[in-house]
């Protein structure tokens, strides 16, 4: 009897791309569509045949506990974190149902490649390229090759990663999250591998992964303060992340603090950037030459507040006599500027590192202890300020 599985090999696919394909649940390129449905003709599997055994399947236990199939699976094989609150509905749901898992399929999960995923947003930004350096020498430690991927924030990229890494039974997968959308959301969430965040922005989504990153909201309403303490009241924020919608923590943070410390976010204030230092150019050009100059900037990143430096030289203004300057990441740029750029210190090596740790305890079976894990940050105040 043909399966989904014989159908996943022929087309060279993963089951659950097959499945997709199947129940009409969409994802799909037309061209890999095609493909399947030429195997599934070729190898007479029927569409809408019904299972014949009365014995309940994992998808059973998933519309019980009302979770992915994924994370049924997850907790069954006990090989990645899932948290107590939906480890204790599946497991109900497998008592009640009287489910069964395949010991045979678990064997067949259970043996390790030595393989790691690492997908990036953006292979040119300094700040992943740090952060990769930690886990390639972490991994290499323990055995494990790397496949990296740069995402780009391109969904039809990251489900073709996704197929990937189950084709090649990869063992885990650490994601160094950009902005990802519901569409993109949903995805991660069906992946059946061990699975690692890094500077995933908590305020965004409600996934129940590890994560590591700092607090950016503390760091973000510090930076805020800081400037405060050293004089400036008219305080700009260059983002990276929409305005209004899905808010940052970063964004929030300077918005609460702004309003803690009873200072005015003076009209068009708040500019969106694109974490580039043309979109930090064009972002202060639009609050200057619409409404007025800022005592200080503060940006998401060190490229934007670089960008915006660049303008305010341009238009001949003082820094930071007439105006200041502050970004985030600390990147070697930073030091190097003229003035120097003030910004935020991240332990890059460090959440590298632990990312890899962690990741390999998931691999091995093991929980962890929580699901978010923050580090430490340091404010380096320079000549821009």
């Amino acid at each position: 009897m043909t399966t989904i599985k014989d159908i996943a090999e022929a087309a060279e696919v993963s089951t659950a791309t097959v499945s997709r394909v199947i129940n009409n649940k969409g994802n799909v390129s037309a061209a890999k569509e095609k493909i399947i449905n030429k195997k599934i003709k070729e190898l007479g599997y029927s569409k809408n045949r019904k299972k014949k055994s009365s014995q309940p399947g994992i998808k059973d236990v998933a519309l019980e506990a009302k979770v992915s199939t994924a994370t049924v699976s997850r907790v069954i094989n006990q090989d990645s974190y899932v948290s107590q609150e939906v480890k204790g509905r599946v497991l109900a749901a497998v008592k009640k149902l009287g489910y069964t898992p395949n010991v045979n399929a678990r064997n067949l999960r259970k043996k390790q490649t030595k393989l790691m995923g690492v997908i990036i947003p953006d292979i040119l930004n300094t700040v992943f390229g740090r952060t990769l350096r930690a886990i390639e020498k972490i991994a290499e430690q323990n055995g494990f090759d790397l496949v990296i991927f740069n995402y780009a924030s391109k969904y039809s990229r990251l489900e073709n990663f996704f197929n990937i890494l189950e084709r090649r039974r990869a063992d885990g997968l650490i994601f160094i999250s950009g902005e990802y959308n519901k569409k993109e959301e949903e995805l991660i969430k069906s992946l059946s591998l061990p699975l690692i965040q890094v500077f995933r922005d908590r305020n965004h989504e409600n996934l129940t992964v590890p994560n590591l990153n700092i607090n950016n909201y503390q760091m973000a309403y510090q930076v805020v303060e800081t400037l405060y303490k050293k004089g400036y009241q008219k305080i700009a924020f260059i983002s990276g992340s929409p305005l209004k919608e899905h808010k940052s923590s970063r964004l929030l943070a300077y918005e609460q603090a702004m309003a803690d410390l009873n200072l005015e976010i003076k009209e068009g204030f708040v500019q969106k950037g694109e974490y580039d230092l043309e979109s930090g150019y064009q972002a202060l050009k639009r609050i200057i030459e619409n409404h007025s100059i800022p005592e200080a900037v503060f940006a998401a990143n060190d490229e934007m507040a670089l960008g915006a430096m660049r303008y305010a030289q341009d238009k001949n203004l003082k820094i930071p006599g007439d105006i200041a300057f502050i970004g985030i990441d600390n990147i070697d740029i930073s030091r190097d500027s003229v003035p120097e750029l003030s910004s935020v210190d991240q332990p890059y090596f460090e959440i590298g590192k632990k990312s890899v740790e962690l990741l390999l305890q998931l691999i091995k079976g093991e929980e962890l202890e929580k699901d978010e894990y923050l580090f430490e940050h340091q404010i380096l105040l320079r000549q821009s300020v």
